[in-house]
Order: C-alpha cells, then structure tokens, then sequence
C-alpha cells in the first residue's frame, strides 16, 4: 500500500480557529493512505525580495516543509475576499526561486482549498486564487 504525505495549511493564525477544527475532523475521515503534517507558517518574517538571496532560517524550514509533501490542502477563511495575509506571506515564500514554483509551489502536487464563512457565499472569494486547481469545496 502507498502512503501519501499531504501538508495541510490553517490559514486561521487564530489557535480557535473554526479551520483547525474542520482540518482535525477531515484528517480522521481521511483515508489510511493519507498522512498529515501541518505546515506551519506564523513565523515566518514578511516577505521581500531580498530574501531571495538567502532565505532566512524559518523561510528556509517552511521550504523544506513544503518541498517533503506529496499534496497540500489549504483549510481557510476568508478575511477581505480573499485569504488571510499570513497565508498569503506564505504561498509567496513558498513560490520563490522554481520559476514562481510553477504556479505558487504547488504545481506537481495536488492541492485542495477549503474556506468557511457563516454566511451564504462567504469563503468563496478566498478559494479564487486556487482556481483550477483539483479540488474546490
């Protein structure tokens, strides 16, 4: 049998965060083959291009982090219509230096947005930047 690392990003920083609790319940619901690490993201510095040079050891770590998985899934709320900062900092690490890591870092692998709002068509707008990718729930 074939195990698959998938990395599983919380776009919430919040440690209540609705997502942390959907991502839990989906990882008990995830089939054997499937294994989770979540890719954590809060320390990493804001990004600028003069990291591009040498990253700095969290960016580093978060890109080693990153480059281990086999899938990704993002759990995310909405913030602003469109994701969170913090995650977004994030992807913008993670899609430097492999020709915008063929689209967000993420090409080679499959992903999976998930967004929650509480409302009728909130989360929609943070599950955009992901358009065309595998899955959208």
């Amino acid at each position: 049998m074939t195990t698959y690392q998938v990395g599983y990003f919380i776009g919430s920083l919040s440690s209540t965060s609705i997502n942390r609790l959907l991502s839990k319940a989906l990882i008990k619901l995830a089939p054997k083959e499937l294994t989770f690490t979540e890719i954590p993201f809060a320390d990493l510095p804001l990004y600028r291009p003069e990291f591009d040079a040498d990253f700095p050891p969290p960016a580093k770590a978060f890109k080693q982090a990153v480059a281990a998985v086999d899938a990704v899934l993002f759990v995310t709320p909405e913030y602003n219509r469109s994701i969170p900062g913090g995650l977004k900092n994030a992807i913008d690490f993670a899609s430097r230096d492999r020709l915008l890591a063929l689209l967000l870092a993420l090409a080679d692998d499959p992903d999976l947005a998930l967004a929650l709002g509480d409302e009728r068509g909130s989360g929609d707008m943070a599950r955009k930047p992901n358009a065309g990718t595998r899955g959208d729930v």
